[in-house]
């Protein structure tokens, strides 16, 4: 079989299982088998031929991976963020596979004797193909992926486009190095090694960018129930308030003593045992953010935690003008912070949650401030996977550094006065922001 057929079987077999692996992970439903498809791949398959040497060069798995982003995107019609994350992941698992084929080829052959070895590139180019089909046929990994490059695409996240685009050229120039270093030395085992950690670095940003959003839509959904939880309580205070004018009424109509003490107990007693709080959050936004200290303040009393809450009056203007984005992040730093506060309050003997918010020199601060219990290491708090509620748990306050690191307009401070525990948040107004830089 000559080299001209080897090589053309190698680039088919390549181009055409990649075309239905970013098919998989951009989750296309589009037919595939097309003129316009056929004629793409047609020139996928060719021109890295007509490029293609004996002496290895990183121009040419650059020039192959821009003519891979052009045909998959006009074959499979999505978008440039799309094809050039997915092309990109689709070459750093081909170049993983062909480094492990590589590391054991170099014990027995050059690298100008494997590059010309017509079953060493026929076998590897299909051995690669299979295990990147089977592994992308696989429903929860196929997700995964299609998650994270929607991800990209749908928030625009350019830095995450550019660092894979240069993972891509670093690859490209380490092979370039090992080839020309094909043997076992110094040079050839430290390239290799960088490859392998820009390899970890790939699925450690992929895997810490799954885990983000998997905390991120827990929390979405967490605020989409309390905005249900927010009208019902209001609905509720309103449904009360008439059922109190009622018993006022039949009290009048009643001349009976013990009636009057009964009516009177009702609405002592079971009406207005929350009007304290509905009263002091009566100023704060809905959309959520009401909802939310609702249902902690539900969450602390259910587990006998004493939970006091103070807003200013001050803080309502202030609170309105913020829209909706930077609503539900504040939202969603409150509730890790109150989570964390009635976890560590109800350990403790007093168990006492008290939550200010105020506004001082155009600042909007949010305290949270709890009893804890001294005898635990707190020092180590924000580390993602590090708790005081026992393995597995601690992902919140990670998650809420990461919010705050990527909201500049949002500052976070923590205290120990006495025996309570403090959070603060502060919401900067654009004057405030600008002058801290």
């Amino acid at each position: 079989m000559s080299a001209i057929v080897v090589n053309f079987i190698s680039s088919a077999v390549l181009s055409i299982s990649g075309l239905f692996i970013v098919k998989g992970m951009n989750n296309c439903k589009n037919n595939i088998f097309s003129i316009r498809t056929i004629i793409l791949m047609g020139c996928l398959i060719i021109l890295p031929m007509i490029i293609h040497d004996i002496q290895y060069t990183y121009l040419y798995s650059i020039i192959v991976y821009l003519i891979t982003i052009l045909t998959y995107k006009y074959a499979l019609n999505i978008s440039f963020p799309k094809t050039i994350i997915s092309s990109a992941m689709l070459m750093l698992f081909v170049s993983l596979l062909d480094s492990v084929i590589s590391g054991i080829v170099v014990y027995f052959l050059s690298f100008e004797e494997a590059r010309e070895n017509i079953f060493i590139c026929l076998s590897s180019s299909i051995i690669i193909s299979a295990v990147l089909l089977i592994i992308f046929q696989l429903k929860n990994i196929r997700n995964k992926f299609c998650k994270f490059i929607l991800e990209i695409e749908n928030k625009r996240l350019t830095h995450f486009i550019i660092f894979f685009v240069l993972i891509i050229i670093g690859i490209c120039i380490l092979f370039y190095i090992i080839s020309n270093n094909f043997q076992l030395n110094t040079i050839f085992t430290t390239s290799f090694l960088i490859l392998i950690i820009f390899y970890m670095l790939v699925i450690i940003l992929i895997a810490e960018k799954n885990n983000y959003d998997k905390l991120s839509d827990e929390y979405d959904g967490l605020l989409d129930y309390v905005k249900v939880f927010e009208d019902w309580i209001e609905t509720e205070q309103l449904n009360r308030h008439e059922y109190k004018n009622q018993l006022a009424v039949l009290r009048c109509m009643t001349k009976e003593k013990k009636v009057k003490e009964k009516i009177d107990s009702i609405i002592n007693n079971n009406i207005n045992i929350d009007s304290a709080i509905i009263s002091q959050l009566k100023y704060l936004p809905k959309g959520g953010f009401k909802g939310l200290l609702y249902y902690k303040i539900v969450v602390a009393r259910n587990q006998k935690v004493n939970i006091d809450v103070d807003v200013s009056i001050d803080v309502n203007k202030k609170l309105n003008k913020l829209d909706k984005d930077k609503l539900d992040i504040i939202s969603k730093l409150l509730g890790i912070y109150c989570d964390n506060a009635i976890e560590a309050a109800k350990e403790t003997r007093k168990k006492i949650v008290l939550i200010e918010i105020y506004e001082y020199n155009d600042v909007i601060h949010i305290v949270i401030s709890n009893t804890y219990n001294k005898k635990k290491d707190i020092s180590k708090r924000n580390e993602k996977g590090v708790s005081t509620k026992g393995e597995g748990r601690g992902n919140g306050l990670y998650f809420a550094a990461k919010l705050i690191n990527k909201n500049k307009w949002i500052e976070e401070k923590q205290d120990i006065v006495d025996n309570f525990y403090i959070q603060k948040i502060s919401i900067l107004n654009e004057t405030k922001r600008l002058n801290n830089k």
